[in-house]
């Protein structure tokens, strides 16, 4: 894991952040809000100049974790005092217009049975105010795949065609399989909660294993509650943790849909775990030695960007996927993300950047970022993989950039020259500090696109490429200099 802590980001009180202590469902106390304390100013940073890196030895210190927030254990059935004991059934089903314009259909999935089942399958109906049915999908499943005896788990669905104003909803489950599971407990540590500025909620943390056995974490869910019980929003995980050996912490982040009608505050949520005791794994990269150039900043339009470079140490082609998790000074987790390597074979030895370009309340909550005080990168195990796939090293021509305020836009074309047909072209741009400059060779900002590949490109031909670089404020590019690193694959 690799840490970095005190960047040079103004850090004010954090208030857009209710950090709730327990994961209460409902029925059950509203969880008491935690005061999170100003944190202290960082240095001034130049406005001709990115945000100045932080000293090598910072990128790999230890820092304490916080006090785990509340124990959770499996995922209890709260709220399912509607379905009949010895059954599988639903409970809490509503419908609401979210903050898209569409509809959104909510509920629990409660499993009362003394068996475990998995692949949960509901068919949902809406009907208007006359009984008509408006709207039918057979094909909707349980946020988590395994749920045990005696827990929950939320189902949701997005309805993106027009279809009236639902007055009645009804969901039924149609079917489910047994499943044998090695429940594995799991607790939480610095969780947060964040409405955005387009009223969406987000909830983030960290778990942690405090067992004695490597835990794998197949799903998480979260769902909010009104003070009367009622359901108001409810989502799986977007980002997550997959394995943890004992003693050791993940992020994850539930990003769910507000109500059209607005949203002011949450009463209470609940988390859903699907977890599972596992065999230990095998790292096949060490976030403490194999990544570095690592380098945060903040672009002109206010968004939060991570990035570095990642090196290939093994034998094989591997892909990686890595995990971002963004703390305040008190270590409360104010947002979490997760990568896959823009190439999913990267050769022994070989060296590739990387971005977190995409955040939850930290890319949609204005000002979120200046209770900025430290972050952790991580290595995902479970989606860390292996492969003899090979790509070609390609070259580009017509190479052309152009500059704004908030962006490097580069475009060009990408010469197959591999012999045959090529399937995809992946255009990789990275910003470096030029060598007489401080930090000379540092990594600044990156991103990648593919190239516009119809089908197929046959091999002398070309197809054209567009890749956009977010560049920190105040950049110069008198300062800096481009790489582009072109990887094809062929059928």
């Amino acid at each position: 894991m690799t840490t970095n802590q005190s960047l040079r980001l103004a850090a004010v009180s954090l208030v857009l952040i209710v950090a709730l202590v327990a994961c209460g469902g409902p029925g059950e106390p509203i969880p008491t809000a935690v005061h999170v304390e100003p944190t202290a100013t960082a240095a001034a940073t130049p406005e001709a100049t990115a945000i100045p890196k932080p000293a090598a030895t910072s990128t790999v210190a230890a820092t304490p974790k916080a006090a785990a927030t509340a124990e959770v254990a499996a995922s209890s059935a709260g709220g399912c005092a509607t379905v009949t004991d010895g059954q599988l059934g639903v409970a809490r089903a509503v419908t609401y217009q979210d903050t898209m314009d569409s509809w959104r259909v909510i509920g629990l999935v409660c499993n009362k049975t003394p068996e475990a089942v998995q692949n949960v399958q509901l068919e949902v109906d809406l009907f208007d105010q006359a009984g008509q049915s408006i709207y039918r999908n057979q094909n909707v499943f349980a946020a988590l795949n395994n749920i045990a005896a005696g827990e929950a788990s939320p189902f949701g669905l997005s309805i993106y065609d027009p279809i009236g104003t639902p007055d009645q909803v009804k969901a039924a489950i149609t079917s489910s399989q047994k499943a044998v599971l090695k429940r594995a407990t799991v607790d939480t540590q610095g969780v947060t909660t964040a409405i955005d500025d387009q009223g969406n909620l987000h909830i983030a943390g960290e778990l942690i294993n405090h067992g004695n056995a490597p835990v794998e974490i197949h799903g998480l869910a979260a769902a909010t509650f009104e003070k009367d019980g009622k359901m108001f929003t409810a989502d799986y995980a977007s980002v997550v943790i997959h394995y943890l050996a004992p003693g050791a912490s993940g992020p994850f982040r539930v990003s769910m849909f507000g109500p059209k009608s607005g949203t002011t505050a949450l009463d209470t949520y609940q988390l859903y775990f699907d977890a599972e005791t596992t065999d230990p794994k095998e790292f096949l990269i060490n976030a403490k030695t194999d990544l570095k150039d690592l380098s945060p900043y903040l672009d002109a339009n206010g968004q939060f960007h991570l990035v570095g470079e990642i090196t290939n140490p093994g034998a094989t082609n591997i892909g990686v996927r890595l995990l971002a998790t963004v703390y305040d000074k008190g270590r409360h987790v104010i947002d979490a993300s997760s990568m896959d390597t823009a190439i999913s074979a990267i050769k022994p030895g070989e060296t590739i950047p990387f971005a977190f370009n995409y955040w939850g309340a930290l890319g949609s909550k204005k000002g979120l970022s200046d209770a900025f005080a430290s972050y952790e990168i991580q290595v995902d195990p479970t989606w860390t993989w292996t492969t003899e796939m090979e790509l070609f090293d390609l070259k580009t021509q017509n190479d052309a950039t152009q500059w704004s305020e908030i962006q490097g836009t580069f475009t060009g074309e990408v010469i197959n020259s591999t012999g045959g047909d090529l399937e995809s072209a992946v255009i990789m741009v990275s910003i470096y500090a030029k060598q007489a400059q401080a930090g000379a060779n540092a990594l600044l900002a990156t991103n990648y696109a593919f190239a516009d590949i119809k089908d197929k490109l046959a091999d002398g031909q070309t197809a054209p490429y567009t890749v956009f670089v977010p560049i920190p404020k105040g950049f110069n590019i008198d300062n800096y200099e481009y790489r582009i690193v072109v990887k094809g694959k062929r059928p």
